[in-house]
């Protein structure tokens, strides 16, 4: 057997421990005893001030085991070199912690830590040490992690039949009924039979919120005497790692409390009774609060120009109208019967659609790239801002938003790390960060490592205006396959043309494109983002949602998969820590 599964019993039984070496009977002994431990502990994840406590107890333990493995070593290096691995393995010493915990020299042992200020302890109820993060218990005479009163993202699991809805619209009802009456009328009832989305709750079924195909959050609630915090955080990056979208609330203190997580207010409309629940006429008739609607928002606030060091320099890309020998490009047939009026007609209703959608701010990355300035400084922040884009537009030919953001994250990780992209395969990124266009993107950051520039704007190509798009200059137009399916798009057979401009087509439809834009006071970029939103059942973008919007659920799905928040996700990657999930 490998002496490396000996595990924490190696500091619990010494002499069992230096038996071990010689006796394979003692090895043996190790590996039962290993396992009966395993099965006495519950699920342990100490806070921080539990495992500060922990330290402190275990240090004498530690350093008299060190010593002993240090002679031992000596002796026999190559085979002690596993369990040597244990004394840095921070999952055995939460082990170890908790059953020293449990133990009455232990919890002795830790009262008197109580005078020392790097220790925030406190007892339990059974008298066992804690901290103010979450106390010891007892299972079986077994100290454990007694488990914190915060709401995770990932308790919050999501169902979909109609036994599942109906239970969850039964533990709602059994939440309103212990709620105050002010409470009660802000929280819906729900018709299981009837609705069509997806519930989330915790096992318990003392949390949760609803979700419908829309992205539209209601029926959030939790129950008054669960004892749970921080509730509406879980909630809403559970939400926002599922796509919602957005929420409504009575204006009193719920519109405050979800602004504090990401969400912005984004309409208001005054009290109408004839909306009004008998419960909301009883709580507030007299007082008459608004309705409030919010966007889901998210860590990235979303504006056109930075905050911090005002517009970018906006610029046109040098197309190609010329030839190599200065005579001008003839004017390809198809743009003559693609700028028809009637034409022309059809792409501003599709930009006005995508307008009333916010299509026309899809690419105001502004306050993403002010919480790089305020991270990394006016300098680094723009440096990796617009590294990140850039990144994201050599890997954007044949790929989704999501997969985009995800692949450009690990590329600003690589680099962290000191590893080179140049020439990379597919081979090289982690399981679920692969792409069939690898081979296309590996050559366009090449492109942008060697050269410092994308593709040649003079081709047809979409990538060196998306990334000076997203890099916030709004003069040139990405015109790229979904664009140019809208140009094509005949409303009487439904057919469109599914490919990218030629070069001698692209200054055609660019200009276009902006003197669609001039009615609206709208510059290029945000012209073509408002037909890619207003026509996307034409065009077959996969999800609309404005790239801020990408990039908060990005955020939001890594810090439930970590458990953390999402401002400690977000200064995580932007200075190129993780990958976005």
């Amino acid at each position: 057997m490998g002496y490396g599964a000996l595990g924490a019993e190696a500091i619990m039984s010494p002499r069992l421990f230096a038996q071990g070496f010689s006796d394979e009977n003692a090895a043996n002994e190790f590996a039962r005893l290993r396992d009966q431990r395993k099965s006495q502990l519950p699920t342990y994840k100490p806070s921080e001030g539990t495992q500060k406590i922990q330290q402190a107890l275990l240090e004498p333990l530690i350093s008299g085991a060190k010593q002993m493995y240090g002679k031992v070593q000596e002796k026999f290096p190559e085979e002690t070199y596993a369990v040597g691995q244990y004394f840095d393995d921070p999952r055995v010493m939460h082990t170890l912690g908790a059953l020293e915990l449990g133990l009455p020299s232990g919890a002795r042992a830790a009262k008197a830590l109580q005078n020392r200020p790097d220790i925030d302890y406190r007892p339990s109820a059974h008298g066992t040490p804690g901290s103010q993060q979450g106390a010891i218990e007892f299972i079986n005479g077994v100290g454990y992690q007694r488990p914190d009163p915060r709401l995770r993202a990932q308790d919050l699991q999501p169902a979909s039949n109609i036994t599942q809805k109906r239970a969850f619209a039964s533990n709602l009802d059994a939440a309103r009924e212990a709620m105050t009456l002010q409470n009660r009328a802000q929280v819906d009832r729900m018709d299981p039979d009837s609705f069509t989305g997806t519930v989330y709750s915790n096992r318990e079924g003392t949390a949760g919120f609803s979700l419908d195909p829309t992205g539209y959050i209601s029926h959030a609630y939790k129950a008054p005497d669960s004892g749970l915090e921080e509730v509406a955080e879980a909630l809403m990056t559970k939400a926002r790692a599922e796509g919602a979208t957005r929420l409504d609330a009575i204006d009193g203190y719920l519109p405050s409390m979800y602004k504090k997580t990401g969400a912005r207010e984004i309409g208001r409309a005054p009290w109408n009774p004839d909306y009004a629940t008998d419960e909301m006429l009883e709580a507030f008739g007299a007082r008459k609060p608004d309705y409030v609607s919010l966007d889901v928002g998210g860590v990235f606030d979303e504006y056109k120009h930075s905050k911090i060091i005002g517009p970018r320099d906006q610029f046109d890309l040098n197309r190609y109208e010329t030839t190599p020998t200065g005579r001008p490009v003839a004017t390809p047939i198809e743009v003559k019967d693609l700028l028809r009026p009637e034409n022309m007609d059809k792409m501003m209703r599709l930009m006005d659609a995508g307008i009333e959608k916010g299509g026309d701010k899809w690419y105001h990355l502004a306050g993403v790239l002010d919480r790089f300035l305020a991270q990394k400084g006016p300098e680094e922040g723009l440096k990796a801002f617009d590294k990140f884009m850039s990144y994201g537009a050599a890997l954007s030919p044949r790929s989704n938003v999501a997969t985009e953001i995800k692949r450009a994250s690990h590329l600003m990780r690589r680099e962290n790390e000191g590893l080179s992209n140049l020439n990379l395969k597919g081979d090289q990124f982690p399981e679920g960060y692969g792409h069939f266009a690898n081979l296309v993107h590996s050559k366009l950051i090449n492109q942008l490592l060697k050269k410092g520039q994308i593709g040649d704007p003079q081709k047809a190509q979409k990538a060196p205006s998306y990334d000076q798009n997203k890099r916030l200059n709004y003069d040139p137009v990405t015109v790229d396959t979904h664009n140019y399916m809208a140009w094509t798009f005949d409303p009487e057979t439904g057919l469109a043309t599914k490919k990218s401009p030629t070069a001698a087509m692209y200054p055609y439809l660019e200009r276009a494109q902006k003197e669609l834009g001039q009615d609206r006071g709208l510059q290029g970029a945000e012209v073509q983002s408002s037909i890619w939103v207003g026509g996307s059942d034409i065009t077959g973008v996969a999800d609309p949602r404005n790239y801020t919007a990408a990039l908060n659920r990005r955020i939001a799905k890594t810090a439930e998969l970590m458990d953390l928040p999402e401002d400690v996700v977000t200064e995580m990657f932007i200075d190129g820590k993780i990958d976005l999930q």
